[in-house]
């Protein structure tokens, strides 16, 4: 019995020395070198807004956006009676074009 529980043991710490042996043989290191460039145009214009007023809601003024730099809008709603709401939707384009060089 005292004979088989060595054998055993033995066994077990030849498989343990067997697997560090493994692991040792197929573990590497990956280094990853490299750099990255990105260029981009951005030409960000609000070109549409349009309303919907819900309940007494009305426009305190019409929803206007800038012509010329399409970057600003405004926009004011008069809400009367609770529950009233007015949602804008505000149309945001980037016309910039890439061109075949």
């Amino acid at each position: 019995m005292k004979k088989k529980n060595n054998l055993i043991v033995i066994g077990l710490c030849a498989v343990l020395v067997l697997m560090g042996i493994g692991y040792a043989a197929f573990s590497s290191v990956l280094n990853i070198t490299g750099t990255s460039n990105i260029t981009s145009n951005w030409d960000i214009r609000i070109t549409n807004i349009t309303s919907s007023l819900h309940g007494g809601a009305t426009n305190a003024t019409e929803p206007t956006y800038d012509n010329e730099n399409g970057l600003t809008a405004s926009f004011s709603t008069n809400l009367v009676s609770p529950g009233d709401y007015a949602e804008y939707t505000i149309t945001v384009e980037n016309p910039y074009v890439i061109e075949n060089a």
